[in-house]
């Protein structure tokens, strides 16, 4: 696949422009058939000059037949592409609609974000210095320690370096902006966004309509108090309008997505990955799967004898291949077959993951 990218950018956006009007073109077919259908069966009054689509009915020639076993092949291709390209169109649908309720409870994200706080504080002094509340033994490493809530009960001093670092990063969100000109409603406006993937008009309209205890607001009034006694200073009341197209709320964003045409490329896709991966196993790769959960990780595994007789000290290292985003082996075909037919390869244990879940096949 290296000719890819070694081709002139035009050939290469003529190519993406072909792939992409192959689906235009699948309608255009499928149309054109069901008319040329509609006046075979007199539903539909066509003039005497219409072109009618290639039927073997009308075949009487070989040439007629095999331009109606073309057309209908053709037929049969452009019905799959529409079929799955309205398919695709429902998916896209259902990505961009926003969710009516939050995956968990808000108090339960209310806790995760006030412990996300804390994180890189000093851990909170044990209740009795005298007293051990851990054991070292039962310390999980994996787990480390707990972060720190002890803001909330003395929040840290504005020009403490940490507070600093934290407002900071945290400015990311309204694009960089200057801390002072993060109002509370801005804050509350993002919290919102990012929460619940609502405006903050709408929260508020909807809490109208609830009892006090259901109520969202107080909720997000909260964690704003929270974030101000982390940051070491009091947001501004009321709402910046100069922040109104500056804050980062992930709802607001369009979900772009491109139609791709089902045989052109994931067909084509899935049929390079399938030689890819039997070539592996023609040159002693095994497809193996990680046992310890349920679908667990597949990966194709090599690990040559000569390699086992080897002392530890001089084995070569072994090399792990985990490709990115895109359409699986083919764009790394180059670099998998070096990987799987050269000597130097051959020497060492060679691993290549199989991710499907960053992989349209």
């Amino acid at each position: 696949m290296s000719f890819i990218f070694n081709a002139p950018a035009l050939a290469v956006d003529v190519g993406i422009t072909l792939i992409y009007g192959f689906i235009g073109g699948c309608w255009l077919v499928v149309i054109y058939r069901m008319v040329s259908l509609g006046g075979q069966l007199a539903l539909l009054s066509l003039p005497s000059s219409f072109p009618h689509y290639p039927s073997f009915s009308s075949a009487s020639t070989a040439q007629e037949y095999w331009i109606s076993l073309g057309g209908e092949f053709l037929f049969a291709i452009s019905l799959l592409e529409v079929i799955f390209s309205i398919y695709c169109l429902y998916l896209i649908r259902c990505a961009q609609a926003l969710p009516d309720s939050t995956p968990r409870s808000l108090e339960l994200l209310k806790d995760l974000i006030v412990h996300a706080l804390g994180s890189g504080l000093e851990p909170d002094p044990p209740s009795d210095p005298h007293t051990r509340t851990t054991d070292e033994k039962d310390l999980d490493p994996d787990l480390g320690i707990a972060p720190s809530t002890a803001f909330l009960n003395k929040p840290l001093p504005f020009d403490h370096p940490k507070a600093k670092d934290f407002r900071e990063n945290h400015s990311i969100w309204f694009q960089n902006s200057r801390w002072e000109d993060i109002y509370r409603e801005n804050h509350l406006e993002w919290l919102s966004a990012a929460l619940l993937n609502k405006p903050l008009e709408k929260v508020k309209e909807e809490d109208k309509l609830k009892s006090k205890e259901e109520a969202v607001l107080p909720l997000l009034d909260e964690l704003v108090c929270a974030y101000e006694k982390r940051v070491g200073t009091r947001l501004p009341d009321g709402y910046n309008e100069y922040l109104a197209d500056k804050t980062i709320m992930l709802f607001k964003d369009p979900i772009r997505v491109s139609l791709r045409p089902l045989t052109l490329s994931y067909g084509v896709a899935w049929s390079v990955n399938e030689i890819i991966r039997q070539l592996l196993r023609y040159k002693g790769f095994k497809l193996k799967c990680c046992s310890n959960r349920k679908n667990g990780l597949k990966y194709f595994i090599r690990i040559p004898d000569s390699w086992r007789k080897l002392p530890s000290d001089q084995r070569p290292p072994a090399i792990l291949f985990i490709h990115g985003i895109g359409t699986g082996f083919l764009l790394y075909s180059s670099l998998i077959k070096y990987l799987a037919l050269s000597p130097w390869a051959n020497e060492r244990p060679v691993m290549i993951l199989v991710q499907p879940h960053i992989s349209w096949v």
